[in-house]
Order: C-alpha cells, then structure tokens, then sequence
C-alpha cells in the first residue's frame, strides 16, 4: 500500500515539474501570423538568434527582427518589434473606434466605410447607445477585431486577429476601460 502511494506522488511530482517546464518558453510572434516556440539566445537590432524549444540541443536559428511582431517572455511580458508593420495597418494594436453614442432614438447598425470603399466598421446602436459587437474589418474583408458593448462602454471580452483569420489575443473591458493584460 505504501509503495503504490509512493509511486502516485512521484508520478505527480513528474507532472508537475513537466508542466512547469512546459510553459517557461518564449514565443515568437510572426508577421505572417504564425509563431515560434524558442529560447531565446540574443537579441540585437537587426535580428534574434534563437532554439527552437523542443529542439534545444539543435541548430541556432536567425531571424530578422522586421519579420517578427513581438515576442512573448515566460514571464508574460510581451516586446513589440515590428512598429512600421503596425504603421501599415497589417497587424493590429488593440483597434477600437470610439463609439459615438447617437440621438436617443437611434436603433440600428451603423456601417463605416475606407475610402476606397471596402466595409471598415459595423456599430450596433439600441436607444442611441451602443449594444452589442463592434466589428472592424481589414481592407481584405476579414476580422479584425470583435468588441462588446453595453450601454455605450466596450464591456466584456474584446478578440482581435491576425489577417489569416487566427485569433492574435483577447482583450478584458469594464465599463470601457481594459482590465488586466493582454490574453495572448
């Protein structure tokens, strides 16, 4: 009996250095969307040298710093790289329009548009105030972000994404202030 509780907590006891070593990994966000598990080995200005994290005794791996977006830290804290990228309009900061609350009788979706036409923003409106999810669209036509609204204030969990569709993180609002940090 005592064996088969000894091999129980060892078994836990494996778990749970696993899973702490799981999630001491930085993580490279791409221009492209996609991302890099790694350790990360020097960073300069031009360019991070980096591991890939389940191939740690593998090959060094270089890439340009103007193809990276930002980097995720075990700690949580994230670096932004890329500023021009986000200049362009390619990958979002945290997009929002400010809601402009309307006569009190409006009831509705108001639509926006680019210059060029293409749809840029869906508002919906009950009693004047803003209800329910604000949409903003890439030129493209796909989602850039959703956010939820009530009685005029972004309330709830706002989700913005790359172009590909891939959701890039989710953003926490109360009474139309954001909460916390950033869900990557």
């Amino acid at each position: 009996m005592k064996l088969n509780t000894l091999n129980r907590l060892t078994f836990l006891l494996c778990l749970l250095i696993l899973s702490i070593n799981s999630k001491a990994q930085d993580i490279i966000y791409k221009n492209d969307g996609s991302e890099t598990k790694a350790k990360i080995l020097e960073i300069s200005k031009t360019e991070i040298k980096y591991k890939r994290f389940n191939y740690l005794d593998g090959p060094t791996f270089t890439i340009s710093v103007s193809e990276i977006n930002f980097v995720k830290y075990p700690n949580g804290e994230t670096e932004r790289f890329n500023k021009k990228n986000n200049e362009n309009n390619n990958t979002p900061v945290i997009p929002i329009i400010k809601a402009e609350n309307k006569p009190e009788m409006y009831d509705g979706i108001e639509k926006t548009n680019y210059p060029t036409g293409e749809l840029l923003s869906e508002t919906p409106y009950i009693k004047g105030k803003v209800n329910g999810i604000q949409k903003l669209y890439y030129r493209s036509g796909s989602i850039i972000s959703e956010t939820p609204f009530h009685d005029g204030l972004a309330n709830g969990v706002g989700k913005t994404y790359w172009k590909s569709g891939k959701q890039m993180f989710d953003i926490p609002y109360i009474q139309g202030n954001i909460t916390g940090s950033l869900n990557l």
